[in-house]
């Protein structure tokens, strides 16, 4: 049985440029919503209090990176079925799988911390 991070221990250089490669993906979303998107939005659909458009610029730039490398994995995947010989790249769907859940991860808790003021225990069970 593989030992748990046995992959990403064995290949540091290729986890340190991935997890730079989505950090710079999640910035250049944060940018695009901060300064061309959530601007443009009507006032209703933007979390209420200060500093709103940053609160909404950051749940949405996680939400869409989170989505983003969901799709890419997805689409990798039958990529990888249907064109066996680059299967060996699987460590590249693994990863993108692994952000996916780190930026949606993030959202929840900076949606959790915007909506609710740190209050976990007024969270209702199923939000997300």
């Amino acid at each position: 049985m593989a030992k748990l991070f046995e992959g990403a221990r064995q290949n540091k250089k290729f986890v340190a440029k991935f997890i730079l490669f989505a950090l710079i993906f999640w910035l250049l979303q944060f940018s695009f919503q901060y300064y061309f998107a959530v601007p443009n939005e009507p006032e209703s659909s933007l979390f209420k209090g200060a500093g709103n458009l940053l609160q909404t610029s950051l749940v949405r730039s996680l939400a869409f990176s989170g989505a983003t490398f969901f799709a890419i994995a997805l689409l990798l995947s039958s990529f990888f079925r249907w064109k066996p010989n680059y299967a060996k790249y699987w460590h590249v769907r693994r990863s993108l799988g692994v952000m996916l859940h780190s930026k949606l991860r993030d959202r929840k808790k900076s949606g959790e911390s915007i909506n609710f003021g740190n209050e976990t225990a007024s969270i209702k069970f199923g939000w997300f």
